[in-house]
């Protein structure tokens, strides 16, 4: 099956969504961050959006805003008070865990100066908190679905606001015992509503739409309700595999998704030694079957924080090597970036995150459409962007998941730009000792012939010698 992104999206997507610098994302968050967590960020806003020579992100997703029931040690996925964003005392406390609601202004609006678009975390499954009351839908039980005390005086629901409702029994999941929203009540629009609100700057300024938690729980038909209701651009977590995935976006019309398919399959890649082929599979990654919908990540909140959570603990940089020179949207993980060192990881003007930044939004154009060079290899892949243009002229990648060899790829490009050129290495590492050392010129012949040797557990990326690397 193929994707289209939908008519009502298309503008928009590829406007803001993908629109300028390298065409990365962040998310700007990780579990249990400190407290007053939003002045970091403003802090760091001019860092993200000039990662290297003048490319970084454009799109920052923000931690949930609003007053959750733990007060200000939650964060943010136990909703109490939609529009309590850190300015009413209420859970023990009047700033959320990230801080106050003029702290959460200034940070957006230090990324939005920058020229990055700020996405907001939006909990649409449930809502925690509410008082008890005696619920007629579960025959004079009661529930904790009582929201008529929040200090917003918003969204005061009751027990018709949750299923059981009188509007609908259920949907297609709850989460833990948390109260289910009805969207088929006057919550639906409530939240669309309360979205709408999150956008105005005198309240947040969100303008770069909505990751979505938890969307397996959530009827797809709302979901697009919801998003043609806020205007916004949206990228679902539907934790699962592709076919649950692709059936997911498909039926809400949603423009994104995060790339969980690509996740598990990087996973058994650099963690397992499973064929590195895989990487480039449309049915094994969602980005090689519909990357204008795709949007790609190493590790999340999810999966940094719990032990039982797969996670990409072997040849990380290999992994994000492959998302940020491959097809779809990539996302970079705040505390791989900033605590796990990641951003310059091997010490060198090449090496880290940072010099893939440049290379997709300097030689690659921000959106790379991809050729594959070389996959019939176990551990070697190679390929490179189809295209190019003068002011973007492409690249070629080859990663190396061998743990000890030097691999040799034998290639040839379509891409013209860079035939009968001298290339050069401009991003590059190796965690075998001894082997993080930049590589040196190949020729590309006038038939795009040219040959690369990688380094073990490692990755290359080759472009023209003038293309200045900053």
């Amino acid at each position: 099956m193929r994707f289209s992104i939908p008519t009502v999206f298309c503008s928009f997507l590829c406007a803001a969504a993908f629109g300028g610098s390298a065409h990365v994302m962040m998310q700007g968050f990780y579990w249990n961050c400190p407290e007053d967590w939003y002045l970091v960020m403003t802090e760091k806003a001019g860092e993200l959006a000039d990662m290297k020579g003048g490319y970084g992100i454009d799109r920052i997703w923000f931690p949930a805003p609003q007053k959750s029931q733990s007060g200000r040690g939650s964060m943010g996925y136990d909703p109490y008070d939609y529009y309590d964003l850190g300015q009413y005392d209420q859970k023990g406390t009047v700033p959320t865990h990230f801080g106050t609601q003029e702290q959460l202004k200034s940070a957006i609006q230090a990324f939005r100066k920058k020229g990055v678009s700020c996405m907001g975390d939006i909990i649409l499954n449930h809502r925690v908190g509410g008082a008890s009351e005696e619920n007629p839908n579960l025959h004079g039980k009661s529930s904790w679905t009582d929201f008529s005390g929040v200090a917003s005086g918003r969204c005061p629901w009751r027990y018709d606001q949750f299923h059981p409702s009188s509007h609908e029994k259920a949907d297609p999941g709850a989460f833990a015992d948390f109260p289910d929203v009805c969207h088929a009540s006057s919550a639906g629009q409530d939240l669309i509503d309360w979205c709408n609100w999150l956008k105005e700057d005198e309240n947040a300024g969100f303008d770069g739409g909505w990751r979505l938690d938890y969307v397996k729980g959530v009827d797809p038909d709302y979901l697009h309700k919801f998003l043609s209701g806020t205007h916004s651009f949206g990228i679902l977590e539907c934790w699962d595999g592709m076919k649950v995935v692709e059936e997911y976006l498909e039926e809400s019309k949603a423009p994104a998704v995060f790339d969980f398919p690509a996740f598990y399959t990087m996973e058994k890649v650099f963690n397992h030694g499973e064929d590195i082929d895989l990487l480039v599979d449309s049915d094994e990654v969602f980005a090689a079957r519909a990357p204008d919908r795709a949007v790609t990540f190493v590790a999340n909140h999810d999966t940094d924080k719990d032990a039982h959570v797969e996670s990409i603990t072997g040849n990380t940089m290999l992994a994000y090597a492959f998302i940020l020179t491959y097809q779809g949207y990539p996302c970079i993980f705040w505390k791989d970036y900033f605590e796990y060192g990641l951003s310059d990881f091997g010490g060198q003007p090449g090496n880290g995150i940072r010099p893939l930044v440049w290379v997709r939004g300097a030689l690659g154009g921000g959106r790379p459409k991809i050729e594959v060079l070389k996959s019939d290899s176990a551990a070697l892949l190679a390929y490179g962007t189809l295209d190019g243009t003068p002011d973007a002229p492409g690249y070629i990648v080859a990663i190396n998941n061998h743990p000890d060899k030097i691999l040799t790829a034998k290639l040839k490009t379509d891409n013209r730009f860079l035939r009968r050129k001298s290339l050069t290495c401009h991003a590059w590492y190796s965690y075998a000792e001894g082997e993080n050392r930049r590589p040196g010129d190949v020729p590309c012949g006038a038939s795009g012939q040219l040959t690369l040797e990688v380094p073990p557990r490692g990755y290359v990326v080759y472009s023209l010698a003038d293309s200045q690397s900053q």
